[in-house]
């Protein structure tokens, strides 16, 4: 342990939240009054402090203050692999697209690279002093390292690790943030109760933003272009807008706030208040609390996998292990099944009937997967399934499994991780006469 360590003990527990980035159209957002609830916890090693999520494989990895990261498997929810790491890791950072994770020891002073497909460390490297935040930007491949003790940041490309710029940082730095969309950076620097605004296309800092008390971690939401400092001593979250890098808002949540992080594809910020064991659920539109939900104690971290809509939040205090084993509480975040489908369509061809409609407005918290087909040759009295699940978000669909002369009525429901949403309104049509087949020659 080093000197500082001494000094600063809390310092070195603060947890990285690498706001894991997947990109969504505007019009996938939805923002809903339903409670997200906790449905699972993970039993993990003493001292989770730090959480990322890769979308694209469904994995979680835990990093443990004391050395070792807890690989969780997200759809059976169980640790499925421990990989050791050195000792007072508590940044971690994914790079969906290679499938690699990053993690950084205060200890060894080194970054360890695991490949995800095989779960072990392919490469350790030593770029500064105390790296104590990680964020990845998926769309450059460039890795940022916070490295506290020398206020420096190490920008290294991911396809050679190596540094390719080093930018000085504020006194105190601890977390770190990337907007892939416009190529931004958003570093917390706690001592001077500021966030760095750096350019990555020049890797130099660009601007300089006043926020609350005490700043630890930041989180991004680039289908918004919004930022979220959470304040440690403030109790509050600043509200960053990313075109005018101005704060535009303050939000009051729990006492302590650590770990923050966003889900693009609902617009909720969730943010783990160490201090009364809670976390505070938040509509990015709205900026209002939508509720807290209390957890077992000692929330540090929370990272969320915005395609299944599930929360991991981290959960065991470093400086009183005694009162709380480690463990991950799993929070849905699927909140409903999706509104009906608009606008439904039908026109009748020669055996042959093809249907259009519009998207629902809500998807209920979740991607829209795919369609039920129903039809009814009663004027709707009573109804049938022609396709339980189309499997494809496209909004046409031909039924070419009808009759001649024969009027058929049909209804569309959309489906998402939660099930079967309601039926769209009904549209009819009648099949022309068959065309006459060709004569023979003589």
């Amino acid at each position: 342990m080093t000197k500082d360590h001494k000094k600063y003990p809390d310092k070195y527990i603060f947890t990285l939240i690498f706001a894991t980035i997947v990109l969504f159209s505007s019009s996938m957002l939805v923002h809903n009054a339903f409670a997200d609830k906790i449905v699972s916890t993970i039993g993990v090693a003493t001292d989770p402090n730090g959480v990322a999520v890769n979308p694209n494989t469904n994995m979680i990895y835990v990093v443990n203050l004391r050395g070792g990261v807890s690989v969780i498997n997200g759809i059976i929810n169980t640790v499925v692999n421990d990989v050791g790491v050195g000792d007072y890791s508590s940044s971690i950072g994914i790079e969906p697209n290679t499938n690699k994770i990053y993690v950084g020891s205060t200890y060894t002073e080194k970054i360890y690279e695991i490949d995800g497909a095989t779960n072990s460390i392919v490469n350790t490297m030593s770029y500064g002093w105390l790296p104590n935040g990680i964020a990845v930007n998926p769309d450059t491949n460039m890795i940022y390292v916070i490295n506290e003790n020398n206020n420096t940041i190490s920008v290294i490309d991911g396809s050679t690790n190596a540094v390719v710029a080093t930018i000085p940082s504020g006194a105190g730095s601890n977390g770190i943030a990337v907007n892939p969309v416009t190529n931004k950076i958003y570093a917390t620097n706690s001592e001077t109760n500021t966030t760095s605004v750096i350019d990555g296309n020049t890797n130099t800092i660009i601007d300089t933003i006043n926020v609350g008390y005490w700043p630890v971690f930041v989180a991004v939401n680039p289908s918004t272009n919004k930022i979220y400092v959470n304040n440690f001593h403030g109790n509050t979250v600043s509200v960053i807008d990313g075109v005018s890098d101005t704060v535009v808002d303050t939000i009051n949540v729990g006492n302590s706030p650590r770990g923050i992080t966003i889900n693009p594809v609902t617009d909720k910020l969730y943010v783990a208040n160490q201090g009364d064991d809670t976390i505070s659920v938040i509509n990015g539109d709205t900026n209002a609390l939508m509720q807290n939900i209390s957890v077992v104690g000692g929330p540090l971290a929370i990272g969320v996998n915005p395609v299944t809509n599930m929360i991991y939040s981290t959960e065991g205090a470093a400086n009183d292990p005694i009162r709380y084993a480690g463990q991950v509480s799993v929070i849905d975040g699927r909140t409903t099944v999706p509104s009906e489908p608009t606008g439904l369509t039908a026109s009748g061809q020669i055996l042959q009937i093809n249907l259009s409609w519009n998207v629902p407005s809500n998807n209920g918290g979740t991607p829209i997967t795919g369609y039920m087909i129903e039809r009814s040759t009663d004027s709707g009295s009573t109804w049938s399934t022609l396709v339980a699940n189309t499997n494809s978000t496209g909004t046409t669909y031909s039924d070419m499994n009808i009759l001649p002369l024969t009027t058929y009525t049909y209804r569309v429901s959309a489906i998402n991780y939660i099930g079967v949403g309601n039926p769209s309104n009904t549209a009819s049509a009648s099949t022309l006469e068959s065309a006459p087949s060709t004569p023979a020659f003589q």
